[in-house]
């Protein structure tokens, strides 16, 4: 009888423990593997794959972004864990680190040795390179293409370099071709980067708002060209004399970057931008005192300062070329006002047949270009039979006849 009910017990005993630790090992894959399978449609589920990331076993939750993980897939949940570790080694929006700027390698683009980033003049040097390496400008991209036309009638070569916008926007100016009478120098008080991008800047689309000049002249002599001579934008100016439209189609601007009058404090030179009204504590230096080179000091204040940024060397020279190519290619007589009257605002001035400045058309308000310039090496120049930009110093008076 015993040895029945072992027989019989020991079968049923076998089969109570199977059967227990075959539910024990379903509990524990329960709590340990979750439903992948399953629709993230059913958020409420601690399993579910909109809320599943492994790590340490630990179930944590996570956000659900499309191609990120999180719709259902095995596959594409795996990738966002593996982008999300990807993005904790490398973050996407971490700035790419730049080269440091080495101002003695920068000496060909006319950045001096002793550079002092403190200083506008110095800085305004080294933005020129950063716009002829990088061609953006306050966050805007440039287009540049060089190309080289002839002087009419001379042996000179003209460099230029087309600059547009990268997106294509042409609306500063107005593709017009208008018979022209003159050419109006001007400056820009302020550095070839914020030149550009102001002299480009979208405008509204009326003709009115359009405001430009075909060429800019940075202080390394490059002529930047914004669009066709041929064609016109408002550069002059309201209470224009004349009229802003009418004395802006029949002439050609030119704008020479350069930063203008400046304000003598403390034994520096300051820009006209620092200290203004709507940012007093800003103070924008150009350079020392000491820095003679750097500026022209007037025998006695035009309008208000004695004090004006200098020209270079290189942007004379330039000027004197593309003042010939354009009196050339637009029959303009190469006839400057006489020194008495050079910098009048009358109507006279304004419609002057010639070379003329900003400050002709506009009796307040303007001093662009005044008496802060080399005008006797300008006329000499542009008068000349013939011009040899390597020999400018040695132009006389006789070769100018």
């Amino acid at each position: 009888m015993k040895v029945y009910i072992c027989k019989i017990a020991i079968p049923v005993l076998v089969c109570i423990l199977m059967s227990a630790c075959s539910s024990y090992q379903k509990v524990q894959h329960t709590r340990q593997t979750p439903p992948l399978h399953r629709s993230p449609s059913n958020s409420s589920s601690k399993y579910s794959s909109k809320n599943y990331i492994e790590n340490k076993g630990d179930v944590k939750q996570r956000k659900f972004t499309p191609g990120g993980g999180g719709n259902g897939t095995l596959e594409n949940d795996r990738n966002g864990i593996k982008e999300r570790r990807y993005a904790k080694i490398i973050p996407a929006n971490k700035p790419k680190p730049t080269p440091e700027f080495n101002p003695f390698e920068a000496e060909p683009y006319g950045i001096p040795k002793d550079f002092n980033e403190s200083e506008k003049y110095d800085m305004a040097a080294k933005w020129e390179k950063d716009f002829h390496d990088t061609q953006i400008a306050s966050g805007r991209k440039f287009l540049h293409k060089k190309f080289a036309v002839p002087v009419p009638g001379e042996d000179e070569i003209m460099e230029v370099t087309r600059c547009i916008p990268a997106n294509g926007y042409k609306g500063y100016y107005e593709a017009e071709v208008v018979e022209k009478k003159q050419i109006v120098m001007h400056f820009t008080v302020g550095n070839i980067r914020s030149d550009v991008d102001v002299l480009t800047r979208p405008r509204r689309g009326y003709s009115k708002y359009r405001e430009s000049v075909p060429f800019v002249l940075s202080r390394d002599g490059t002529i930047y060209q914004l669009f066709s001579s041929s064609y016109w934008s408002h550069h002059l100016g309201k209470g224009t004399i004349g009229g802003n439209e009418e004395m802006s189609k029949q002439s050609i601007a030119i704008e020479i970057s350069n930063y203008g009058p400046l304000i003598p404090r403390n034994g520096k030179l300051e820009t006209v931008y620092s200290r203004s009204r709507s940012n007093p504590n800003y103070v924008d230096v150009y350079c020392t005192m000491e820095d003679t080179t750097k500026y022209i000091k007037l025998d006695k204040p035009y309008k208000g300062y004695q004090y004006y940024a200098n020209y270079t060397h290189e942007q004379y020279e330039t000027l004197i070329i593309l003042l010939r190519y354009l009196t050339a290619t637009y029959d303009i007589p190469r006839e400057f006002l006489e020194e008495d009257v050079r910098f009048d605002a009358n109507e006279e001035n304004a419609n002057h047949k010639g070379i003329v400045t900003h400050l002709n058309f506009r009796a307040t308000g303007k001093w662009d270009i005044g008496p802060a310039f080399d005008w006797n090496r300008v006329i000499r120049g542009v008068k000349a039979k013939k011009y040899a930009p390597q020999h400018f110093a040695d132009i006389s008076e006789e070769e100018a006849r």
